[in-house]
């Protein structure tokens, strides 16, 4: 199989770096070289993986840059063609830089892996077991018609993620991705302005677009598990921050189609029509429960709500990046 280097970007990881870098070392594709990015940390995570047996690369931004601007400077210090990406909260199975390699026919220039929750804990870290946030953007929610996109959407929000058949998908997620060093060199790599959130899918656009629809694929068989902060709050930190990375992808796609989830309007609209009609305010109280059935969720009643906020916070994420 070609070499492949696998670029770890980190900030304040010292939780997790070492296990990491530990699944990294007993890969059964060993990676021809490992380079780690951290990016500004304030705790030893540097000092770590320099000590790690792996030996890995260290490179240290003496400030936070930012996710796109960490993964530029790892790709600064790749010299294998294939280049593959992960983070310190990730825990790559033996057979992952395998199945990536093998997953990536020649006609494609990225190919990414389904992303796992690592443990289940805590009511977040259920619910990123049970809505999976880190699965790939099919391409039914990038259509052109905003019908075919809201029916995309629609489907999304009431059924349980299924991995289903390897695929053309509009965007991967960095957590588990796996790119051509010459497609990222063609396309100018990732956008270092996009400090954290829609990096990929902007990097994604934009491969889509030099080298087709099909040249980004996406294998669900190749399975990664990923430690999510176990407090709630960090659901809609990470919603708001990818809206406002969708925010900047849009302006730059030149779309007319806005990438977020109108629901949020509908549940909005009725809870400020609740303050003269008390029917309208038990309509937008109810309505999470309808639009996100708590089917999706294992019959968990409170994540049909978690699953609203999500989305407002993606649109109000949205909104702030729209402004800037």
């Amino acid at each position: 199989m070609s070499p492949v280097t696998v670029v770890v970007c980190s900030r304040d990881g010292a939780r997790g770096i070492v296990a990491c870098l530990d699944a990294l070392e007993a890969q059964e594709l060993p990676p021809a070289a490992v380079v780690v990015v951290d990016d500004g940390s304030t705790d030893a995570t540097a000092e770590l993986a320099v000590r790690h047996p792996l030996r890995p690369v260290v490179v240290r931004h003496e400030v936070n840059r930012g996710l796109g601007a960490a993964r530029t400077t790892g790709i600064a210090r790749v010299a294998t063609d294939l280049v593959a990406f992960t983070d310190d909260d990730c825990r790559p199975g033996p057979g992952w830089l395998a199945g990536l390699v093998a997953a990536l026919p020649p006609d494609a220039v990225a190919v990414g892996g389904s992303v796992h929750a690592a443990s289940t804990d805590t009511a977040a870290r259920r619910y990123a077991d049970a809505t999976r946030p880190l699965a790939p953007v099919e391409e039914a929610t990038t259509r052109s018609s905003p019908w075919a996109r809201l029916a995309g959407y629609v489907r999304a929000a009431r059924r349980a993620p299924i991995d289903g058949a390897p695929r053309p998908v509009a965007s991967l997620v960095g957590a588990s991705m796996l790119v051509r060093r010459s497609a990222l060199a063609a396309v100018g790599g990732f956008d270092p302005a996009i400090r954290f959130g829609g990096d990929e899918e902007d990097l994604c656009r934009r491969l889509r677009a030099e080298f087709g629809p099909a040249a980004v694929r996406f294998a669900p068989d190749v399975v990664l598990h990923h430690e999510f902060d176990p407090h709630l709050r960090d659901v809609l930190r990470r919603a708001r921050a990818y809206g406002r990375g969708n925010a900047r992808t849009f302006r730059a796609s030149g779309s007319r189609v806005p990438p977020v989830r109108p629901f949020p309007l509908l549940l909005g609209a009725c809870l400020l029509a609740g303050l003269r009609w008390p029917a309208a305010l038990v309509t937008g109280l109810v309505a999470p429960v309808l639009l996100y059935p708590p089917s999706r969720f294992g019959g968990r009643v409170p994540f049909s709500y978690v699953a609203a906020a999500e989305d407002a916070a993606t649109f109000a994420g949205f909104l702030q990046g729209s402004r800037r």
